[in-house]
C-alpha cells in the first residue's frame, strides 16, 4: 500500500518521476525490463520496473491476468473468449489466472 495516498502511484518515467492517479490506469503491459502504463492520456507511460514492484503499489482493484498484463477491473468493458476488452485492447487471460480472474472479477457479478 502507498503511504500517501490510496488515489495515486509516482512511476519514474523518462528522468521524471510522475504522478499517476489510479483512475486514470486502463491497463499494465509488461516487456522484458519495462512496463507500458496505458492511462486515459493517449500516450503510454514507460517505466522501467518490475511486476511485483508495480503489483506492490496497486490496490485490490487492479488485477493481473497474464503474466504480461495486469488490468483495472473498473475498466474492463467485456469479457470473451478468453480475452477481456479494456480500453481498444483485447487482452487475453492467461491459463495459470482464470481461475483468480474468474473468482475475484466474474462470480458475483453475472
Amino acid at each position: 500500500p502507498n503511504p500517501v495516498s490510496s488515489d495515486f502511484i509516482f512511476i519514474k518515467s523518462e528522468h521524471n518521476v510522475i504522478k499517476v492517479e489510479l483512475k486514470d490506469i486502463h491497463y499494465i503491459e509488461g516487456y522484458k525490463d519495462y512496463l507500458k502504463i496505458y492511462t486515459t492520456d493517449s500516450k503510454p507511460l514507460l517505466t522501467i520496473t518490475t511486476f511485483k514492484a508495480i503489483e506492490e503499489l496497486l490496490p485490490p482493484s487492479f488485477i493481473r491476468i497474464h503474466k504480461s498484463f495486469i488490468v483495472s477491473i473498473d475498466k474492463i468493458i467485456s469479457f470473451r473468449n478468453g480475452k477481456v476488452l479494456v480500453k481498444d485492447k483485447h487482452i487475453p487471460v492467461g491459463d495459470s489466472y482464470r481461475d483468480k480472474f474468474q473468482r475475484t472479477v466474474l462470480d458475483g457479478r453475472i
